[in-house]
């Protein structure tokens, strides 16, 4: 939705040495050899942490050079009106 290429990688907002990478132009990611979506994929990471979650908002979660992917996807947005 962002355009990125697959093989990008992406890091966990909170904690940024977990990382994932994208897999496909639209969702999908590898997190751990686990080919899922980045809210799943974001589900898996806090559990890594220690979190119990049972649903993450993957754009949400996942960040590119710092910055969210629902940020991105917003600044996107934005810039084609």
């Amino acid at each position: 939705m962002i355009g990125m290429l697959p093989g990008t990688e992406l890091r966990l907002y909170c904690d940024s040495t977990i990382i994932c990478k994208t897999v496909d132009d639209k969702n999908k990611v590898d997190f751990k050899g686990d080919i899922t979506s980045l809210s799943d994929a974001a589900v898996q990471a806090f559990k890594v942490l220690g979190i119990d979650a049972q649903a993450l908002s993957g754009p949400w979660e996942w960040t590119y050079n710092g910055k969210r992917l629902d940020e991105i996807r917003r600044q996107i947005e934005e810039n084609a009106d």
